[in-house]
């Protein structure tokens, strides 16, 4: 993974399981990492450790996508595609 996010802006859509590992791969192979999650508890609880190690939350998905649209979106495997974020994403 790390020649292929090294340097670029990463959004993780989904703070399960899957979605916190990922972030931490990507942090891990100097990714520029956000993270989103619908639940904002979620975002609060499972983002700390994230943010400690260089990941920023993202909570205005409309903002983000017209003015710094990440370079890649990693879908956790319990999103819907119709979830605003990945709807986003498809634009």
């Amino acid at each position: 993974m790390s020649a292929a996010v090294l340097g670029r802006r990463l959004l993780v859509a989904g703070l399960g399981r899957s979605g916190v590992a990922a972030a931490r791969a990507a942090l891990d192979a100097g990714a520029d990492v956000l993270v989103h999650d619908d639940a904002p508890a979620a975002v609060s609880e499972r983002a700390a450790d994230l943010v400690r190690r260089g990941a920023r939350t993202v909570t205005d998905i409309a903002w983000l996508f017209t003015h710094q649209p990440p370079d890649v979106v990693v879908a956790s495997p319990g999103l819907s595609p119709r979830t605003p974020v990945l709807l986003a994403a498809q634009e």
